[in-house]
């Protein structure tokens, strides 16, 4: 038989469910955006990472991520006990407020923003927060999912900041150039254009979502996890600038090589070089300047204590 507690458990979870599956039926069907207001929110969101939209098109690497840390929360979520969660309430009047300025104002990025504060409350008020709380991190992700409007407008700021940096770093180290917008012109012939694609944008979107993955799970303290994340964009522009100069000095010795080959792979380079940074503030934070001091160990064989020959 079993107890009346473990049937309360079993609504509770089943209530959840329920409004969850609501939800996703709502949010994946009901149209109301894009031209003719013919999408729902969910086909909206993810017709935005196509081909076209090149900036976006990181929505489908984020979606797996934020399965598994979905999956790991619900493990979690099993053990903690079922109460009470009327304060889970707040989550959805919230929600409900977006959704609501969302569908009035046809706004959908503002609709999928309502998303997670829905879920957040279903579970809140079914499971209480011991259970509800485990969601928060996974559910974030939606944030990296979301395009940016004018997002597209910045890549040429940064093409130009990317291209500046370059034509700085190139002088100090004896390859001279004319800055003109976003090329760099060589005084002996020829030109280099840093197209938005160059820009660093995507190495940039790509560092922020690693560095906050990487401060919430190997950080405990918020103020070392917002240190971590926000080092991502400082150390991401000056990557790319120096990726930009490694082009013109291997333009020096096979220009077509320098355009093609290493143009193509130069960014891994400069992406893990950030991603070490990262690494040392990282370690730096949680163990001092002490955490830099390589670990060696010598251990003497034969000889004495004094370091003679037998």
């Amino acid at each position: 038989m079993t107890s009346g507690s473990e049937r309360g458990d079993g609504m509770a979870w089943m209530l959840a469910g329920s409004i969850l599956l609501t939800l996703a039926a709502f949010f994946g069907l009901v149209p109301k955006f894009a031209a003719g207001n013919a999408q729902a929110t969910l086909p909206w969101l993810t017709n935005s990472w196509n081909n076209e939209n090149k900036l976006y098109e990181h929505g489908w690497m984020v979606v797996p991520v934020m399965g598994w840390f979905l999956w790991k929360a619900s493990v979690e979520m099993r053990k903690e006990p079922v109460t009470q969660g009327v304060a889970g309430l707040w989550w959805l009047a919230a929600g409900v407020f977006l959704w609501v300025g969302a569908f009035r104002g046809i706004q959908a990025r503002a609709a999928v923003l309502s998303l997670p504060f829905l879920v957040m409350g279903a579970a809140h008020f079914a499971l209480g927060w011991k259970a509800a709380r485990h969601l928060f991190f996974p559910l974030s992700f939606v944030l990296f999912m979301i395009p940016v409007p004018g997002l597209e407008q910045r890549t040429n700021d940064l093409a130009i900041l990317s291209t500046k940096l370059a034509h700085h770093v190139g002088n100090l180290i004896g390859i001279p150039t004319i800055q003109s917008g976003t090329q760099l012109l060589d005084p002996d012939g020829g030109s280099f254009k840093v197209d938005d694609g160059c820009s660093g944008i995507r190495s940039i979107v790509a560092l922020l979502l690693i560095s906050y993955i990487y401060a919430m799970v190997a950080h405990r303290r918020w103020g070392e996890r917002a240190v971590i994340f926000a080092a991502a964009l400082p150390l991401a522009i000056p990557a790319n600038a120096v990726r930009i100069v490694s082009i013109l000095v291997v333009a020096k010795f096979d220009r077509t090589f320098a355009m093609n080959t290493w143009h193509n792979y130069s960014g891994f380079f400069s992406f893990g070089a950030a991603l070490a940074f990262l690494l040392v503030i990282s370690a730096v934070m949680r163990g001092g300047l002490r955490a830099l001091r390589p670990k060696v160990k010598v251990t003497r064989v034969g000889g004495d204590e004094t370091g003679g020959q037998p």
